[in-house]
């Protein structure tokens, strides 16, 4: 990997910009700064619960200010991930931000450069990139993690077919859906404490479910979408017989979930593709959205992260 860039912030600042490293002792000048920018409190809430709620430490914002004025911002805070049968500590960074008036000026490239110079003791960082995000990724030498297989899809289905009755979709309390499932494969180790703070994100509505049918048990989790003008709910996680669930089975999944509420909604959730056609997908009204998973080591002890048997657990996308 190329040498990483050492960024200057006194240097930066001839030109009128400043970054700035916030913590939780900073959170409530943190939080006057982004109201002052105009960001919702909603926004701001949800922030502060990734960064200084997480169970696994305290996480960090990173703005990039042109006096009082953000032009650009990113986050990042503690995972604890399995990487061939060890639990590693690494940093999953997310919220990236720069202002329109201010794109190609590598503000973006900045950030991810003072994030690497910050955090060199962390050995991988991760990411959920979007399109927005992801060319810029692969320029800071992060891999794209299985691009073409595992991706994130919108399942709109025009009609529900179920072939099950009402009562055997078991609507479950989050007590009972972590209790079920705290020791099944994530990327992301799971405990108590973690499953609950997951479940635990402002602003949105979580519901649990348990379907056992034909010797397989599929139990899931389903949220609703952030704020805002279009409400589309996300799958956070979905397992089939203690596993990652397949394409097929979160199909499934949303269907039964459907059929128990008595409502057709749109369901964001990721899963692998592999073996589909993109003529399949659209008979069957899946639509391919972003990719799925990215991350850039920083220590050569690792290799390419295998992720197609684990689930992610969602806390950001969406």
């Amino acid at each position: 990997m190329a040498e990483r860039e050492y960024y200057d912030s006194k240097k930066f600042a001839k030109y009128g910009f400043q970054f700035k490293y916030w913590t939780f002792k900073d959170k409530s000048l943190l939080e006057q700064l982004l109201l002052r920018n105009k960001n919702k409190k909603h926004k701001i809430k949800r922030i502060f619960w990734t960064l200084f709620e997480n169970p696994m430490g305290e996480g960090f914002f990173i703005t990039i200010q042109l006096n009082d004025t953000i032009v650009g911002h990113n986050y990042g805070y503690p995972r604890i991930i399995c990487y061939k049968g060890k639990n590693i500590k690494v940093l999953e960074t997310g919220e990236s931000f720069v202002d329109p008036n201010h794109r190609k000026k590598g503000f973006f490239s900045k950030m991810v450069n003072y994030t690497f110079n910050k955090n060199k003791n962390i050995p991988l960082i991760i990411g959920t990139p979007n399109r927005g995000t992801v060319n810029a990724n692969k320029r800071m030498n992060y891999v794209v993690s299985e691009n073409k297989t595992i991706r994130f899809l919108s399942y709109f289905p025009k009609d529900i077919e179920v072939y099950l009755k009402k009562d055997k979709i078991l609507k479950i309390t989050r007590k009972k859906y972590i209790e079920k499932t705290v020791d099944f494969p994530r990327l992301c180790v799971a405990n108590q404490d973690y499953l609950n703070w997951v479940f635990s994100r402002p602003n949105v509505t979580f519901e649990f479910y348990e379907v056992n049918i034909k010797k397989k048990q599929l139990i899931f989790a389903l949220r609703s979408g952030l704020p805002g003008l279009r409400k589309i709910n996300i799958l956070s996680e979905s397992f089939s017989n203690g596993q990652k669930a397949g394409l097929v089975d979160c199909c499934d999944m949303i269907d039964f979930r459907n059929f128990f509420k008595e409502q057709n909604s749109e369901v964001i959730f990721n899963a692998n593709i592999n073996g589909y056609t993109q003529k399949y997908l659209k008979s069957k009204n899946l639509y391919l959205r972003d990719t799925w998973f990215n991350y850039v080591c920083l220590d050569n002890k690792f290799s390419e992260l295998y992720t197609l048997d684990y689930q992610l657990t969602d806390t950001d996308y969406g």
